[in-house]
């Protein structure tokens, strides 16, 4: 069973998502509380209106105030209503498509959304995705060199028990692909994407790494499969 992941934060968080959600007034903010545990993965607000009340725009920004006072912490943001609305991702203030659900750095990377235009009917639930003792372990992210991240990337494809296309791994990999070399520049992004097999047959997912070149030197790595 999945070990529940907790994140350790003040009750005056908690005191002030009630007041930005309007459960409780802003000048009834305690300062006797000290401390609580939120539940990675608990839903709140919601048709339910756990913790608070999110509709439409209003909504929005009460959550993109909650993010905001959490900046190093990813939430989810749903739908509760049946508004087709495709979950998101918030990060300090930052929405973006939650387009591969398990690799939130890449899409608040890839795939920000400057105006997310929802009905004022829509009712937002809000989930911690990831949080600041996630986030803090760096060993899977950032490497000294490409070559380093695009092996740990490809290693822990081989430990989910995929094999790699080796043509690709090469045409796009050790030749670079379009970019012609694995190594981006500082402050870009060079994505790939390598064909995945198991018992020598192909599958119909890949293996996606994007590496990014950062001003330290060092390059950070994300990657999934899809």
């Amino acid at each position: 069973m999945k070990k529940i992941q907790k994140l350790q934060v003040t009750l005056n968080e908690v005191a002030r998502m009630q007041q930005l959600a309007g459960i409780i007034p802003l000048n009834e903010s305690s300062a006797k509380i000290n401390e609580s545990i939120f539940e990675k993965g608990k839903t709140y607000g919601g048709s339910k209106c756990e913790g608070g009340c999110f509709t439409g725009k209003e909504g929005l920004e009460k959550i993109l105030k909650i993010s905001k006072e959490s900046p190093n912490n990813v939430f989810i943001i749903r739908d509760d209503n049946y508004s087709k609305l495709q979950p998101h991702f918030v990060k300090n203030g930052v929405i973006a498509k939650a387009n591969t659900i398990g690799n939130p750095s890449y899409d608040l990377d890839r795939h920000k959304v400057r105006n997310l235009n929802i009905g004022k009917d829509v009712i937002l639930s809000i989930k911690l995705f990831e949080s600041i003792n996630e986030a803090s372990n760096n060993d899977d992210t950032y490497f000294d060199t490409t070559s380093e991240a695009v092996t740990y990337a490809k290693t822990q494809a081989e430990k989910r028990g995929f094999e790699i296309d080796e043509n690709d791994w090469h045409s796009q990999i050790t030749m670079g692909g379009k970019y012609n070399r694995t190594r981006p520049g500082v402050g870009k992004t060079n994505s790939f994407s390598v064909g995945l097999l198991k018992g020598g047959k192909p599958q119909r997912k890949n293996l996606n790494i994007s590496i990014y070149g950062m001003e330290s030197g060092k390059f950070e790595l994300t990657y999934y499969i899809n």
